[in-house]
């Protein structure tokens, strides 16, 4: 390095040490500088005061390299500094994370404090779900109940409590984390969907005879109760004001997050919230609804174009919104409202209520319906909201059971308008995923080299994770990763969804390296995975993925009529494997939010949906993960994922007149050549892969070149590095001759010798 460059970065250095004190303070000023837009007014509050994806976690570096005060060089020393791991959204504080919640009681203690609770209210079997009261997959802290209670952390599952026993069913994504993660002397693990499982109803029912089944009304969905009832017709299901896990944790449980609840702007929206409205009241009027309550969080922050930060790598917040012909009401803590967030709900005639006045006020709507008029929410609305509503109506329409006909229990119209993306939504996930794809370029290049000069050797998969996100970081709009990233060596990588934690993680080694991250921008939402050997792949890796590849190229191939439902295209993705005599525990793809969540209904692509999102069509508009895996356990897994969207599609011919469908990718990352087996690939493979890389060379380098002409001036960025390893990754594949074929054989058996 030259003297001057020396003398430069260790000015650069003083200066940090001087002006910014601590690295969480270099962070929080490096955050704030990443608000730009690269125009547009943002209409939220400073990036600070929200992005919080984890907000006090690995101190992370947000300048765009356009406008950064520091040499990039010096960006990428400062992006290795670390701050103590939270995963609160709350404001920061000297509480303790999640993880270190969940072990400070052990499993016998915390058992035994629920089990005396359970006496106390004349229960002898408890059900701890996974949701919170909004039926939310990804929760606050302070509502991961069972998590808190097993120790189990998953994303998926069931803990059932009975006086003896503690059980907890999940599905084959989470079986090693879960063998891993519960305390085996007080709990067992019941593997959904093994022949010699039993459900959780047919357990009870079999091994407690007297069963008085308690749950919370607030986390149990008005289907979860159907369910419960209909398998255990012999039994006593007992709903328990009050959650008995939340009384047993006590000052320990993480409060409420009370973030600020901000605008997203309408020229990414595409619609406003009156346009919506209309729609919606539309079918409203068709169904003979005089009432719709709107429960999910990504449905309330769609509808009113605002976006928050309560739930870790969801940009929602917690509110409920009512409905009706003339008048639409936000239930939410009004205090966290923006400025900008509370003139749009006024231009827009929502009024705002206190959240916790929801269910009184259900009960004065209800007493007000028409003598026909019917409620509409969906099935995973909390039993509480329908408690609530029938204790409004007269006796005569009180009738209870599964056939009330003031009660509508479907899909709302927003979960299938907020599915089908329109052109605003589009071009700003299209934007997202280009964004997206520099910062993948960049992290992967760079491991490359490290591979290449041995410095990744000195990374585990903690460090590799908050590399991938200081990538993203430096783009413009970015607000966080849009999950957990998943960064597993070797046999991590067959846990299916591995979370790295620090202190208990393997380091680089020349095996197996998936990575399966996602972003949340301004602009949308994404989620990719690639799956990289750091060393050299054995003959059988290549195969397992190449089959892997095969299959993410049928899927994003086929062509398909309309009205064409997701699990009829599962297979397309695992026939190659099949015929190996191989496949994987998880659905093939699941829906993407704008901006939003990343695991989005009602559409997806997988054998196991069922209810409506089995039934629902893929759109025009909507957005699937592409994502077939194989898992070898105890020593790698393979995952490769693209985000795919349905567009129209020319065809020869249209039966019944109809335009057929096909998918766009929307992810632009290169897969890595050397795993793939060329020998196992079609001409036509071949050839599909050829054209996905050369969009992806021509997006990504146009890309690169813009950013450097945006920083001519001083510090300037220099992407000659990034360029070239994209020309190589991007190379067109070609099949060796017939004398290559020879003549390789004849030095790999000379190297042999």
């Amino acid at each position: 390095m030259r003297a001057r460059d020396v003398l430069l970065d260790a000015t650069l250095l003083l200066f940090s040490l001087i002006f910014m004190a601590t690295p969480r303070t270099a962070a929080k000023l490096i955050r704030r500088s990443s608000t730009s837009t690269h125009g547009r007014q943002h209409s939220g509050p400073p990036a600070s005061a929200y992005v919080h994806y984890p907000p006090e976690g690995p101190t992370r570096i947000g300048f765009h390299p356009s406008h950064a005060p520091f040499p990039r060089r010096f960006i990428s020393r400062l992006s290795t500094i670390r701050a103590p791991t939270r995963r609160y959204s709350s404001k920061a504080g000297s509480a303790p994370d999640l993880a270190t919640l969940i072990r400070q009681k052990s499993a016998a203690e915390k058992l035994s404090r629920l089990r005396e609770l359970m006496k106390e209210r004349g229960v002898n079997v408890y059900v701890v779900g996974t949701r919170d009261a909004h039926n939310s997959e990804y929760t606050a802290d302070r509502d991961a109940r069972r998590a808190y209670v097993s120790g189990f952390d998953g994303s998926a599952g069931t803990a059932l409590v009975t006086m003896d026993k503690a059980l907890l069913w999940t599905d084959g994504r989470y079986f090693l984390q879960a063998e891993q993660q519960l305390d085996g002397d007080h709990w067992a693990l019941m593997k959904t969907g093994l022949p010699d499982t039993p459900t959780l109803e047919k357990w009870i029912d079999e091994n407690v005879p007297d069963a008085v089944v308690g749950i919370d009304p607030y986390t149990t969905s008005i289907s979860g109760l159907k369910q419960l009832k209909k398998q255990l017709k012999r039994k006593e299901v007992k709903p328990i004001n009050g959650n008995l896990v939340d009384e047993m944790w006590g000052a320990d449980q993480p409060p409420m997050p009370c973030e600020p609840v901000f605008v997203h702007a309408e020229e990414l929206a595409g619609r406003n919230t009156t346009e919506k409205l209309a729609g919606i009241r539309k079918k409203m009027k068709e169904k003979k609804c005089d009432l719709m309550v709107v429960t999910a969080l990504d449905q309330v922050a769609w509808l009113l174009n605002l976006r928050g930060s309560d739930v870790a790598f969801n940009p929602v917040f917690f509110a409920y919104v009512t409905i009706t012909p003339d008048d639409v009401t936000i239930y939410c803590n009004s205090e966290r409202l923006t400025a900008e967030a509370r003139t749009q709900l006024q231009t827009h005639d929502v009024s705002i209520q206190p959240y916790e006045s929801l269910t009184a006020d259900l009960t004065a709507m209800s007493a007000k319906l028409s003598p026909e008029g019917r409620v509409w929410v969906e099935q995973a609305c909390n039993l509480a909201v329908k408690t609530a509503l029938e204790a409004g109506l007269d006796e005569e329409r009180r009738k209870g059971g599964d056939d009330d006909d003031w009660l509508m229990l479907q899909d709302t119209p927003l979960a299938l308008a907020k599915a089908k993306k329109n052109d605003a939504e589009l071009a700003g996930v299209r934007e997202a995923h280009e964004k997206d794809a520099v910062a993948l370029a960049n992290f992967f290049a760079w491991l490359d080299k490290a591979v290449e000069t041995g410095d990744v050797w000195k990374e585990d998969e903690c460090t590799l994770a908050e590399r991938v996100e200081a990538f993203r970081a430096q783009q413009a709009g970015f607000r966080g990763p849009s999950f957990p990233t998943i960064s597993s060596v070797g046999p991590s990588g067959a846990i299916i969804h591995y979370r790295p934690e620090e202190g208990n993680c393997l380091t680089a080694q020349p095996v197996m390296y998936l990575l399966d991250s996602g972003g949340q921008y301004e602009e949308g939402t994404t989620d990719v995975t690639r799956t990289v050997h750091l060393g050299d792949p054995s003959d059988f890796e290549r195969q397992c993925w190449t089959r892997v590849l095969k299959g993410h190229i049928a899927l994003s191939q086929c062509v398909f009529p309309p009205n064409t439902k997701g699990p009829q295209l599962d297979a397309l993705a695992r026939t190659s494997l099949w015929a190996y005599g191989l496949d994987y525990r998880h659905g093939t793809g699941h829906g993407v939010g704008a901006f939003l969540h990343v695991h989005e209904g009602p559409q997806g692509i997988s054998p196991n949906l069922k209810g409506s999102s089995a039934e629902t069509p893929l759109d025009v508009g909507m957005i699937v993960s592409n994502e077939p895996g194989y898992y070898h356990d105890g020593h790698f897994g393979i995952r490769i994922e693209n985000l795919i969207t349905v567009r129209e599609v020319d065809t020869a011919h249209s039966f019944g007149g109809k335009k057929y469908l096909a998918f766009e990718p929307l992810t632009l990352v290169p897969f890595q050549r050397k795993m793939i087996d060329l020998s196992l690939l079609s001409d036509d493979e071949i050839k599909w892969v050829n054209a996905y890389h050369e969009r992806v060379r021509e997006t990504v380098e146009r890309r690169l070149r813009e950013e450097e002409q945006r920083s001519s001036g001083s510090p300037t960025v220099d992407n000659s590095d990034v360029i070239a390893w994209l020309r190589e990754a991007t190379a067109p594949l070609t099949r060796p001759s017939a004398a290559g074929m020879t003549e390789r054989r004849e030095m790999e058996t000379v190297a042999a010798a």
